[in-house]
């Protein structure tokens, strides 16, 4: 039987920052969902880019009223935080095969 772990308590910013982390990985594995299934059906666009390609390029595209709407500084912080967000994560979350049988 496993060991259930107690609850971490966590404090409601950091509940809200993850929340809205995981909604937007979410979103995200959406779209990139959506184009992997055009990419398997075979190329539409023959010299179409790759997908991480066409997301970036998407996403700068649609993101631009940020830098008006929170200012250059706090994207750059944004980034700053989100980027130190995933490196914890790989650091701390171990991932494992499930058992085979």
């Amino acid at each position: 039987m496993s060991e259930k772990r107690k609850p971490t308590v966590c404090p409601p910013e950091l509940e809200s920052y993850v929340s809205s982390l995981l909604q937007a990985t979410g979103s995200l594995m959406l779209i990139v969902d959506h184009l992997s299934r055009f990419e398997l059906h075979g190329p539409q666009v023959p010299d179409a880019d790759p997908i991480p390609e066409t997301l970036t390029r998407l996403l700068n595209a649609v993101l631009v009223p940020l830098v008006e709407r929170f200012g250059a500084v706090a994207l750059a912080q944004a980034a700053v935080i989100v980027n130190d967000s995933i490196e914890l994560a790989c650091e701390e979350i171990f991932l494992a095969s499930p058992r085979e049988g």
